[in-house]
Order: C-alpha cells, then structure tokens, then sequence
C-alpha cells in the first residue's frame, strides 16, 4: 500500500497551508492553547478533524485577524472556581 501522506499537496493560504495544529494556531496568534479552545467552541475558528487530530483552518485564523478590533469581543479568562488563592 502507497503512503500518501507525503505525495499529497496541503496548499491554500500565502504560506501554502491550509489547516494548522491547535499549538501552531495559538503560537501564530500569540495567545494560549485554552484560549483557541475557547474560539473553537465560539466558532470563531473553525476545525476540521482528520482521524484523531483537530486542525484549525488557516482561513478561520485569517478571518479572525481581519475583524476589527471593535467587533472583537474579549475571550474570557480561565475560571478560578476550585483553586486555591495563593
């Protein structure tokens, strides 16, 4: 059987990409991997699931960088329920 993998072209974007790790997503965006679950979830960013992994689409990404800063709401921040104040 022929592997595929590196016989098939990923191409879309400037950068010749089309989906992204949920990690590079959150590194290209300079924000925390909790934070893109939370765009996820949103839908501001939108996913694709190949086997087991979840791959944000680079246009989603774009899109969210286009937007302007006024219709950008604030992600909010991780709960605190349960931990203890230091």
């Amino acid at each position: 059987m022929t592997d595929l993998r590196n016989q098939l072209p990923i191409t879309a974007d400037q950068d010749g990409i089309l989906a992204m790790r949920i990690s590079d997503a959150a590194r290209a965006l300079s924000i925390g991997r909790t934070t893109v679950y939370k765009l996820i979830v949103d839908g501001t960013l939108q996913t694709i699931k190949v086997g087991r992994r979840r791959l944000i689409l680079t246009r989603s990404i774009q899109e969210l960088c286009d937007l302007p800063q006024s219709s950008l709401q604030a992600v909010e921040e991780p709960s605190t329920l349960g931990k203890r104040p230091h």
